[in-house]
């Protein structure tokens, strides 16, 4: 993601070029924010089974120094040996069991601006299994300390996603308290910055649907890759389920007003009968034995700026589509009819943001749309930095990679993909499959190529 000029956050003087480390003006370093923050854990009223934040913070990652491969620092971060303030780590990669991901900063820029947390938590809703929630957000690298902003962003949305589902607020609603506590952790960052630190954001939530009585074929949710057509709608007015909710405390009760009606979207069902595995066929043809049918699971998305969500499956007989519209200049001329899409996609003006995360920003939680999209797998759901999309932005294309291995060699294959094409931004993705594992678990690592070496 682009803006206008890159400045210092520290003087206010301009840096000549993204791979820029220090002011020249002033020495700031400027892959450091001024005061960073520290991981926020997840809310102890939440039966959390994992829990991962990326990139790593230097402390964690034991990274040598850039200078001498020094190992030895003091608390502030500086150099034993030579002096130098430790760089902090790029890349790397986290093992939820049912969230994979994988971060690295590419070959162009300095520092990684992307960031992305990820927790595996139970369903109150529904005992027999978890919950995936994932917010991945990418500095905007002409702010002033980006990096703060996506962090800041991406811990406090997934905080306050788990908070909500734990005090008894559904999805949608959960999903809104999240992005609205991630506006406010990026608002806060700001501090005495002329030039406030922004960024984008996606979130998802996964888990295995209710039961309901009827299950209608609903309308599909119309994108067009990689943006939609001029006159596309967002999605499908759906009723409001009516349900009572919980008084949630002080905190997040204020919300109720505010989210009196929603949207929700679905993504068209695969035919049961249709691309059925042989040996799953025979055995569902057995005498006595009724066929099983496909467990469906909501995933519930909401985006601001051009970092993106999609549903993506190997099979032929479902469709992989994007579930995120984005929030920039190409998708706004190209709604308008102005351009077409390729037209758009290759003006310099194509990733300026319409809609971010920032002291700056017009925007909040309220005006943020909400979709939850029912899917039945095997698939994947993706969430990804532009990093990522600039490269592969369409669906079925993403599907190819995405689901012809594993999910956790999947996401290092995306990453690789993006970086043999040029690696041009920082690259982040976050896959969560579907049907989720039922054994969670938490491993975090060091960046690992699946493709060689990247210089």
């Amino acid at each position: 993601m682009t803006a206008a000029t890159r400045r210092c956050p520290a003087c206010g003087s301009d840096i000549a070029g993204p791979a820029d480390r220090f002011c020249e003006n002033c020495g700031r370093d400027l892959g450091a924010t001024a005061d960073p923050p520290a991981p926020t854990p997840p809310p102890p009223a939440a039966a959390v089974t994992g829990y991962a934040v990326l990139p790593l913070t230097a402390a964690a990652a034991a990274t040598p120094c850039d200078g001498c491969g020094g190992t030895g620092f003091d608390a502030d971060g500086y150099c034993a040996g030579c002096g130098e303030l430790r760089s902090p780590p790029d890349a790397g990669s986290a093992d939820l069991g049912a969230i994979q991901l994988s971060t690295h900063r590419g070959k162009v820029h300095a520092h990684n601006e992307d960031a992305v947390a990820a927790t595996v938590v139970a369903d109150p809703a529904n005992p027999a299994g978890p919950v995936a929630i994932v917010v991945l957000c990418d500095g905007v690298s002409t702010s002033s300390d980006p990096q703060a902003a996506s962090g800041a962003a991406s811990r406090s949305g997934v905080d306050g996603i788990v908070a909500a589902l734990a005090a008894g607020w559904d999805p949608v609603q959960a999903t809104r308290i999240g992005l609205d506590a991630a506006f406010e952790a990026v608002r806060a960052t700001a501090g005495g910055h002329h030039n406030a630190p922004s960024c984008t954001y996606v979130s998802a939530v996964v888990r295995r649907a209710p039961a309901r009585a009827d299950v209608a074929t609903m309308p599909e949710f119309p994108v067009v890759e990689p943006v939609p057509e001029a006159g596309a709608e967002n999605g499908w007015d759906g009723p409001d389920s009516g349900a009572p909710q919980p008084d949630a405390g002080p905190a997040i009760g204020q919300y109720s007003a505010e989210m009196s009606s929603e949207r929700t979207d679905f993504v068209a069902l695969p035919d049961p009968e249709a691309g059925v595995a042989p040996e799953r066929a025979a055995a569902e043809a057995a005498p006595g034995r009724e066929a099983a049918e496909p467990v469906e699971y909501e995933v519930t998305v909401a985006n601001v700026g051009d970092s993106r969500g999609y549903w993506l499956t190997g099979s032929e007989s479902a469709q992989s589509r994007r579930l995120t519209v984005d929030d920039s200049w190409a998708q706004l001329v190209v709604a308008a009819g102005q351009l077409d899409e390729a037209a758009a996609m290759r003006d310099p003006r194509a990733h300026a943001l319409v809609r971010w995360l920032g002291a700056d920003s017009v925007d909040s939680a309220a005006t943020t749309e909400v979709h939850t999209h029912r899917v039945r797998g095997p698939g994947v759901v993706l969430l990804c930095s532009d990093g990522l999309w600039n490269y592969l932005p369409a669906a079925d294309d993403l599907a190819m990679v995405a689901t012809a291995t594993a999910a956790g060699a999947a996401a290092h294959a995306l990453v690789d993909f993006a970086l043999d094409g040029g690696g041009s931004d920082n690259i982040t993705v976050a896959l969560v499959p579907v049907p989720l594992p039922g054994r969670p678990h938490a491993t975090t690592t060091p960046w690992s190529r699946t493709g060689g070496e990247h210089g």
